[in-house]
């Protein structure tokens, strides 16, 4: 229930205006009182009217630990070639996982790949001679 604001006469002589109701003024105590709940509401302190998240049950999905990382982009992967002698590089896999490997017979150097980005640098490639 919204609360009444009773007006006082400005002037003597005249009456009061009649009682306004202020729509923004909270309920009084009388009108909710603390231990009503309204029918259709569950107490919130009842565990077994709780019902538990679902669980997921599918199978997690494992890559196997021979698989690729992130592809080079097929723009890239044109364009590149070997630092050492220029020769084309075809894809690879080495030790430590994928590789980009030189075309060469004579140059065969295997370049890694961290995280999708070649690493060509002569310094850190491997030989495939062996």
């Amino acid at each position: 229930m919204a609360e009444e604001i009773h007006p006082v006469a400005d002037t003597p002589g005249q009456p009061a205006a009649e009682p306004v109701t202020n729509p923004l003024a909270s309920p009084s105590p009388a009108a909710n009182p603390p231990d009503a709940t309204p029918p259709d509401a569950t107490p919130p302190d009842d565990p077994s009217l709780v019902e538990p998240p679902p669980v997921d049950t599918s199978p997690v999905e494992t890559s196997p630990v021979d698989t690729p990382g992130p592809e080079i982009e097929p723009w890239l992967r044109e364009i590149l070639r070997c630092p050492n002698c220029g020769s084309t590089l075809s894809d690879g896999s080495g030790p430590g996982g994928p590789e980009l490997h030189c075309t060469n017979a004579e140059c065969r150097l295997a370049y890694r790949i961290d995280d999708g980005i070649p690493v060509l640098l002569v310094d850190e490639s491997r030989s495939l001679a062996d």
